[in-house]
This record gives structure tokens, sequence and C-alpha cells, in this order.
């Protein structure tokens, strides 16, 4: 078949030698062409305008108390732990509780359950148009994008609620020393109370020979002890019940804490005596103790 257009002529193997080009009907099929595409560019920046105006409008009247989601991508730990792409993953993140409104394009927020604070511009919020959710996420395998909002969330400082494998009946807090995207280091609590409303959470160190537990606000002054503490993998979402606890300048728990922690029952914290004799058995979850 012969070509039918000079285009089409120009890559053939064989050119008809009477083919002509017509430079003046290429250049008005060119300009035509600028002008299109300049009409449609005008037509998608004016849509576009129009809706980011509108949700501006709409997102700039929102006041402190009402609820939205961020715009916050899933991360490679995330996206290998349930093995699919990154881009096939949700990227928005919610509800967040409206805290403040420093200026009228920032958002103070803070996460409906785990209380941890963020900040962010009103080009990443979105209004939460959700039922808000009436407990914690919770960290089943059944639901990965719950405990990726756990996992995901945690930062250097926070305390978490812990627990050593999936059929325990005690859970321990336990404070994160530093988070990486691959690991969670944390620092384990222990207290002598029973009651949970008025047990004292302090930070846990062993004796490296009597296997003796030091519970008291002072670090001990024995070199001989070692923190009681141990990494989690990001694989580890099941052993992490909750986060963002907090502890009150008695180092007891404050009443969100609490609040918090009565969702987990029947499991209960779990108490430590001063002295305990060091465990050789492979069920013990703690890592090389550091010193």
């Amino acid at each position: 078949m012969a070509p039918r257009t000079v285009a089409a002529t120009s890559v053939t193997n064989r050119v008809a030698d009477d083919a002509k080009v017509n430079l003046s009907n290429i250049k008005v099929a060119a300009q035509e062409f600028q002008r299109v595409a300049k009409l449609h560019g005008d037509y998608m920046r004016t849509r576009r305008a129009e809706s980011l105006n509108s949700t501006g409008r709409e997102l700039k009247e929102m006041k402190i108390g009402e609820y939205v989601k961020i715009f916050k991508p899933p991360s490679h730990a995330a996206a290998v732990r349930r093995q699919r792409k990154q881009k096939h993953m949700w990227q928005w993140s919610g509800p967040y509780l409206i805290t403040g409104r420093p200026s009228k394009t920032t958002f103070e927020l803070e996460h409906y359950w785990t209380k941890k604070p963020f900040s962010r511009a009103l080009l990443n919020v979105r209004k939460w148009r959700g039922a808000i959710p009436e407990g914690p996420p919770q960290a089943t395998h059944e639901d990965a994008d719950l405990h990726d909002v756990i996992m995901e969330e945690i930062v250097a400082g926070d305390i978490l609620v812990v627990i050593q494998d999936e059929d325990a009946k005690e859970f321990s807090l336990a404070l994160v020393n530093e988070a990486t995207e691959g690991q969670i280091d944390i620092h384990c609590y222990g207290t002598t109370g029973t009651n949970l409303k008025t047990a004292k959470f302090h930070l846990l160190y062993e004796h490296e020979d009597t296997g003796a537990i030091h519970l008291d606000a002072r670090k001990p002054a024995s070199k001989k002890f070692g923190a009681w503490e141990f990494g989690l993998s990001v694989h580890d979402t099941e052993l992490v019940l909750a986060t963002g606890l907090q502890l009150k300048a008695d180092q007891t728990l404050n009443s969100d804490s609490l609040r918090h922690l009565t969702t987990l029952q029947p499991i209960k914290h779990r108490r430590h005596a001063t002295k305990r004799k060091a465990t050789s058995n492979g069920n013990n979850r703690r890592g090389k103790r550091r010193k």
C-alpha cells in the first residue's frame, strides 16, 4: 500500500519520484497544532485552578476540633511487608484531629488514637469524610493497613505496648530508643504495682551475673547492669498493641493512656519482682543487653 502522507513517505524505503513536499502546508498545520495545544493547556489550567480553589476554600474554613486525612505515602518497609508496590498502596492516612491553625494554610494535627502530633500544609490535607473509629487500630494480619498506621508512626521517644509473642497473656511498656525503616529498638519498662492507675513504671536493668532486676527511677551505679532492651522488626507488627502512651512526672500513666490499656483486656500488664533469675531458654525474646 502506498503511503498516504508526507511523513509516512519519509519513513518508507521507497520514495515516489513525483512526491513533493509542500512546506507551506506543513507550516500552517504546525501553527494550528500550536493553537490547539495552547487552548487545551489554558482549559486544563482553568479546570485545575477551579478544583484546587474549591478544595482550598473548604479546607481554609475548617476549624479546630474537625478531622482530616493527610498525604502519607507508604514506606519501602511497608511495601516489602505487604508484598505490594508502593504506588498500589493507599497514599492517605487518617483521621487526624485539627488541634491548631497557625496560619490559613497550616494545620496542627494529632492522630485520633495515638495522639501523635503532626504539622501539615493545606496542600497535603483533605477533609475526612468517614466515621471516626471508636477504638485503636487493631494489630492483626487480616488488616495490614491498620498496623501500617501503628508501625510507621513510631519515632524515638515513643512509649509502646508490646507482647513477647502472639499468645502472650501479659503486655509490657517499652520506650523507643531508635526507629529506623527496618527496625525499632526498645527499652522495656517494669513495675511492681498491681493496679494500673497507681503503678509506677521505670526502665528495667538486669545484672549480668545474678539476674537481679534494677527497678528504680535512678540508673544503677554498677556497670554490670545492662539495659533490658531488644529490637523489633517491621514484620513484628503483631507484637505492638498500641502506641502513643504517656507517663506523668511521677511515672504513672496519664488518663488517656489508661483508657488505651483498658481496651486490651483480658491481657494484663506484666509485674516484675525486685530480683529475677537469668533465663537461658529460647523463649526469652530479649536481645543482647546493651551496657
